[in-house]
C-alpha cells in the first residue's frame, strides 16, 4: 500500500521507469491517466506534468527518478508484481564504478558529444555539427548523429 503523501513520487519513478524504457511519451499519459482515474486521484493535473517534465529532462540527458525510488514506496510484493508487469530497458547491464559511469555515458551519448584532448574541450551536437561547449559542462541534447 502506498504510503500517505507519496503519489507525487510514485508519479515520478513510474515516469522515470517508462521513459528510460522507451514508452512514447503518450502512452506513458495514457497509462498515468489510467492510474489516477482508477485511484481517484484529485490531482491528475500535476501528476501529469511531473510526467511531462520527466520526459523532458530524460530526453535532455539529466537524471531521473526510476527502479530505485519505486523500491522505497511500495511494498515487496507489489513492487514485484509492478516491475514484472512494466517493461525493462533493453541493454547492456553496467558496473557500479568509475568505468560503468563512463560506459553508461558512451553508451546514452556517445554519438552526441566528443572531448578532444589536444583543446581540453568537449563537442556537443547543437543539430547541425559538433561544437564546443560554451560552458564546458556537457548538455547533451535530443538530436544529432544516430538520433536521440
Amino acid at each position: 500500500m502506498l504510503r500517505t503523501g507519496h503519489r507525487q513520487d510514485l508519479a515520478l519513478a513510474l515516469a522515470g521507469i517508462l521513459a528510460k524504457s522507451g514508452v512514447a511519451e503518450g502512452d506513458a499519459l495514457a497509462v498515468l491517466d489510467a492510474i489516477t482515474a482508477q485511484a481517484g486521484d484529485d490531482e491528475p493535473e500535476k501528476r501529469a506534468a511531473a510526467l511531462l517534465a520527466t520526459y523532458e529532462k530524460h530526453r535532455d540527458g539529466l537524471a531521473v527518478a526510476g527502479w530505485s525510488m519505486m523500491t522505497g514506496l511500495l511494498g515487496d510484493g507489489t513492487y514485484a508484481a509492478l516491475q514484472a508487469a512494466l517493461p525493462r530497458q533493453d541493454g547492456p547491464e553496467f558496473a557500479l564504478s568509475d568505468v560503468g559511469n563512463a560506459d553508461r555515458f558512451v553508451a546514452r551519448h556517445g554519438e552526441r558529444v566528443r572531448f578532444v584532448h589536444q583543446w581540453n574541450q568537449w563537442l556537443v551536437w547543437d543539430g547541425a555539427h559538433l561544437a564546443p561547449s560554451r560552458t564546458g559542462a556537457v548538455h547533451p541534447r535530443r538530436g544529432g548523429p544516430g538520433g536521440a
